[in-house]
């Protein structure tokens, strides 16, 4: 489709132990801080997270990533989604179906059970 990244650079395992480091430090942030307000937990966990999340783009697997997203959001721009109309003309299609069919196997499971009891008094006698 696109983009092409680059081979493995020379600092991609520095970034992406940093990126862990990070994480971890932001997840061990939480427990430490446990008497703080969930808010300053919540703010300094998410600057360690996106501290993270930008020492990973800067690995080849980040470019990569980031890559795969953008082509990932021009294919969603290409779908066509149903219409409300569609939409409910296909839902009730298949509650129909799901209707009809629990009717059907009602039916033969009724059938089978009179005919095993049936075949049982007869047999079993």
């Amino acid at each position: 489709m696109g983009t092409k990244v680059d081979d493995p650079k020379k600092g991609d395992l520095l970034f992406a132990s940093t990126a862990i480091v990070l994480l971890i430090a932001g997840i061990s942030s939480n427990y430490y801080l446990a008497s703080q307000s969930v808010l300053l937990r919540a703010v300094i966990f998410l600057a360690m997270a996106l501290a993270a999340i930008f020492s990973l783009y800067k690995t080849t697997i980040g470019q990569k990533a980031l890559v795969y997203w953008q082509e990932a959001l021009i294919e969603i721009k290409k779908v066509v989604w149903p219409t409300k109309k569609e939409t409910i003309q296909s839902t009730v299609g298949v509650l129909a179906m799901v209707f009809i069919m629990g009717i059907f196997l009602w039916s033969v499971d009724a059938v089978l059970v009179r005919v095993v009891a049936w075949l049982l008094q007869h047999n079993g006698a």
